[in-house]
């Protein structure tokens, strides 16, 4: 005799049921994938934030600094002159 209460009664059989095995594998899948992304990210910052190591600079290393354009201590003319060669781009720029 059948028990209707018992739990292969209420799987769905065919087709129905091959295509809810297959979705709940590929959520599975799908999950594991996820989890496994998140944990190599995660791995990737922790091991990114604990390594401690610096920049190696010789130690006769000099700063090379290459400015470009006129260098200026302190701009030119009065404030309001200057606000009004910024809205018309005419002028030097400082």
């Amino acid at each position: 005799m059948h028990d209707p209460s018992s739990s292969s009664a209420n799987r769905p059989r065919g087709l129905w049921g091959a295509l809810v095995a297959f979705g709940r594998a590929f959520d599975l899948g799908r999950r594991i994938l996820i989890n496994l992304v998140f944990l190599f990210l995660l791995l990737l910052v922790i091991s990114a934030l604990s390594t401690d190591t610096q920049p190696s600079l010789p130690s006769k290393a000099a700063l090379v600094v290459q400015p470009k354009g006129i260098l200026v201590e302190q701009l030119s003319g009065d404030p309001t002159a200057r606000a009004i060669e910024a809205l018309m781009d005419s002028g030097p720029s400082e």
